[in-house]
């Protein structure tokens, strides 16, 4: 049974992705989110890599870019949260982050090995 006391310090928009995990067992939901991105990015064929399902639309490789940054910045936040630090944080633009970070000669194995680091660094 989830706690529905956390909605209360949350902001409004954020009550959509809380309803999204079964528990309020952060390290279960991060491991079993971990095997499902896993199972997931698993299933993606060498060929299928840079595959965008339209002009201009994200590849599979800038999908999990993207999933490796946002874990980044939202471990930092939560660092900060921790520490009580009462700095504004800035907001962040994710279709500047996959432009500024452009590699389609990157393998998909190396960036599931880097969110396997970075989710182990959280």
């Amino acid at each position: 049974m989830k706690n529905k006391a956390i909605y209360n310090d949350a902001p409004t928009y954020c009550g959509y992705y809380f309803d999204l995990i079964a528990s309020d067992d952060l390290i279960l939901e991060f491991e079993k989110s971990r095997l499902l991105t896993l199972d997931v990015f698993s299933m993606v064929s060498p060929e299928k890599e840079n595959y965008s399902y339209q002009t201009d639309k994200w590849t599979i490789k800038e999908v999990l870019r993207h999933i490796i940054d946002m874990e980044r910045i939202f471990a930092y936040r939560a660092f900060r949260f921790s520490r009580f630090d009462p700095t504004e944080l800035s907001g962040v633009e994710e279709n500047d982050y996959i432009v500024n970070a452009k590699q389609t000669d990157i393998k998909l194995s190396d960036l599931v090995e880097e969110f396997l680091v970075v989710r182990k660094a959280i």
